[in-house]
């Protein structure tokens, strides 16, 4: 067996499921392999005599393809649509049942995602004192059970609205510091604890979106 019936057993499949893919397939499939052997030294040849492809896909499948040029994409420019998404929305919005709202809010660094009623412990010194009602600036998310709402990145303050309560800023557990290095009569023993804020997401509530 030459090399090149070798090679086209291997690639074979992967011709296969490309040829059954074109939609234009009156020119045979052409598979060039580079190789690198003691033999064929950087030389380069074609294993489609090797391989069997049909003249005609679309008359053997019965398959009716279409190209780009047909397919009618929908621009994202398109007044009409938008006017449309933000009626639907708005009209979401003024349900009596909107149901349960959740949100994504950036906080002490990191992307929380967050209900109402819901707990969201932040690790780290904290400002706000306990009993202190606090908003959530950075929004970058908020959704329903019938639209989502995606900020660019952080949402607009007159859009939506998260508050939030400060519960408890208490103590994590200990934290064990220990370090010994053999050779050098080093040994480092040391107990810390991480500054631990609980947060009570009090509401979250959304504004109609501004047609502009």
């Amino acid at each position: 067996m030459s090399s090149g019936q070798q090679l086209a057993r291997i690639f074979q499949r992967s011709l296969t499921l490309l040829s059954q893919n074109l939609t234009n397939a009156n020119k045979g499939i052409t598979c060039g392999c580079r190789v690198t052997s003691r033999k064929y030294q950087n030389g380069t040849f074609s294993v489609n005599r090797f391989l069997h492809t049909s003249t005609n896909l679309t008359q053997k499948n019965g398959h009716n393809f279409s190209t780009a040029s047909d397919v009618q994409l929908q621009k994202d420019n398109d007044p009409n649509s938008k006017d449309l998404v933000i009626s639907k929305v708005n009209d979401t919005l003024h349900r009596e049942d909107l149901g349960r709202l959740f949100a994504v809010i950036h906080v002490q660094g990191k992307q929380r995602k967050v209900t109402a009623e819901d707990l969201v412990v932040l690790r780290g010194h904290f400002y706000p004192t306990i009993g202190d009602k606090i908003r959530m600036e950075k929004v970058l998310l908020v959704g329903g059970k019938d639209f989502t709402l995606v900020g660019r990145p952080i949402l607009s303050r007159k859009q939506v609205k998260v508050e939030a309560t400060v519960l408890e800023k208490t103590l994590s557990h200990f934290i064990v510091n220990f370090d010994y290095r053999p050779r050098r009569k080093l040994k480092t023993f040391n107990l810390k604890r991480d500054n631990y804020t609980v947060l009570l997401i009090n509401s979250i509530e959304v504004n109609p979106v501004l047609e502009t």
